[in-house]
């Protein structure tokens, strides 16, 4: 007799939910890892310089190609175990439903946020790294570029202009990146809030970044790119074109001159000499001198 068929059996479950995979966190089986991650810390080193920016209201520039934050991140880890390997994340995500405008010397809320934009994580670069890389150093994420370009195709993160950000650095167990949360510890430090421009509207800010960024020196007191030394270089360029233009002035007015006497010697002996070809071969020598002396002058 022929034999039935075998009943299909599914291999995969006929749906997959990726985001639950992906976002629920694992079950905690014990204290001991409860107070694993409970001793994990996050230490922000430039603390006191963030400080000082928001007692002011941090104003952070994005472009379209990217920028990069000043004051940046300069953080410490301690807690982590040191044979573990860890993956350290950078993300940047809006204060409220707001956008800003400065005016009366301070940041106003004027209307609702935009949009929000898709998420974008910076991966340091040293990731995945073991827990004693991570707290032997200080830890920077220098690289990371803020962007205002929504078609950014480098990875940049991707922040609309005008609008009060929060950014958060995230330390993931590598074994765990998947289920984002399983030996997650996200750190929030408030003072280093910041509003997104594309051009410094607090002058007190613009103050305190050329004073603090070491990058910013020529634009010093002291530096080449000073508001002093920029006002010396144009008077100088102004007396300089002064100069040019009036003797420029003394040049033309003297080879016009000269064209008017030598014009007239011709047209004298043209009238006398009735010689056409000479007169003729005489006028254009004048033109194309003129026009020499004219090409000089632009």
């Amino acid at each position: 007799a022929d034999r039935e068929a075998p009943a299909h059996t599914l291999l995969f479950a006929p749906t997959c939910d990726m985001t639950q995979r992906m976002l629920v966190p694992p079950p905690v089986h014990s204290e001991a890892a409860k107070l694993h991650r409970d001793a994990v810390k996050m230490e922000l080193e430039n603390s006191a310089l963030w400080k000082q920016f928001s007692s002011q209201g941090t104003e952070m520039i994005i472009t379209k190609k990217g920028r990069r934050m000043f004051p940046g991140l300069r953080l410490k880890l301690s807690g982590l175990n040191p044979s573990f390997r860890y993956i350290l994340l950078l993300d940047i995500v809006p204060v409220d439903n707001s956008r800003y405008r400065f005016q009366g010397g301070g940041w106003q809320a004027v209307g609702a946020a935009e949009a929000r934009l898709p998420d974008r994580a910076f991966i340091h670069p040293d990731s995945p790294a073991t827990g004693a890389h991570w707290q032997s150093r200080t830890i920077s994420f220098h690289y990371a570029k803020l962007t205002n370009n929504t078609l950014d195709t480098q990875g940049h993160i991707i922040l609309h202009s005008l609008h009060r950000y929060q950014p958060r650095v995230h330390v993931i167990e590598a074994r765990d990146m998947l289920r984002w949360g399983g030996g997650q510890h996200t750190f929030v430090f408030p003072e280093t809030q910041f509003i997104t421009v594309t051009a410094y509207q607090n002058s007190k800010i613009t103050e305190l970044k050329i004073n603090s960024n070491p990058f910013a020196k020529g634009f010093r007191e002291d530096g080449m790119n000073s508001k002093r030394q920029r006002d010396a270089r144009q008077k100088r360029k102004v007396v300089n074109l002064k100069d040019t233009l009036e003797n420029g002035e003394c040049l033309l007015r003297i080879v016009l001159e000269c064209f008017y006497l030598e014009f007239n010697h011709l047209l004298i002996g043209f009238i006398f000499n009735y010689d056409c070809e000479v007169f003729g071969q005489n006028l254009k020598t004048c033109v194309v001198f003129l026009h020499i002396v004219s090409a000089e002058q632009q």
